[in-house]
């Protein structure tokens, strides 16, 4: 007799421990950090303190990881993503890309400042920011660890037809 198919019994997730033996980048992000610091103007930071200093700080620090793409704003949006996929894989993330109902749906299954998102959610700006500088649009976080959301960040892009 087969069985009705159902919801399975169990549901499994990673303890701390177990995200934190996924790939980290916590050294290389100190390094980044402090370079965007020492690098600053005063006319670089005016009118700006806290998160928005924050932000502004990490943006920069993607644009420089963006930077080593060859990117240009001539390229279609299906080699910006080839761009950004191997881009992404060389910097550890694990991510799944999908093309649905004319959005572009990456899913970065990993958080490499995990611990530093739970703390400070203005981190994971620069994922966003990197993904927008690559393929040169807007993005929209739909998912984020900081919010409590257990399977990574999901982040939503608006693509044109490639």
């Amino acid at each position: 007799m087969k069985r009705p198919t159902v919801r399975p019994e169990y549901s499994f997730f990673l303890t701390e421990t177990g995200h934190e033996a996924l790939p980290k980048n916590y050294g290389r992000l100190l390094d980044s950090l402090f370079q965007e610091v020492a690098s600053l103007e005063k006319t670089d930071i005016e009118g700006k303190e806290g998160e928005e200093l924050t932000k502004f700080l990490l943006s920069r620090m993607a644009q420089r990881v963006a930077d080593r793409t060859n990117v240009s704003p001539d390229d279609d949006m299906s080699q910006c993503t080839a761009t950004l996929t191997a881009l992404l894989e060389e910097e550890q993330f694990t991510l799944h890309i999908q093309k649905k109902g004319g959005t572009l749906k990456i899913e970065l299954l990993n958080c490499h400042f995990r611990s530093v998102a739970m703390e400070h959610g203005a981190i994971c700006s620069f994922d966003s920011s990197l993904i927008a500088q690559v393929l040169g649009t807007p993005v929209s976080l739909e998912k984020c660890v900081s919010w409590g959301d257990t399977t990574g960040d999901h982040l939503l892009i608006p693509i044109f037809p490639y």
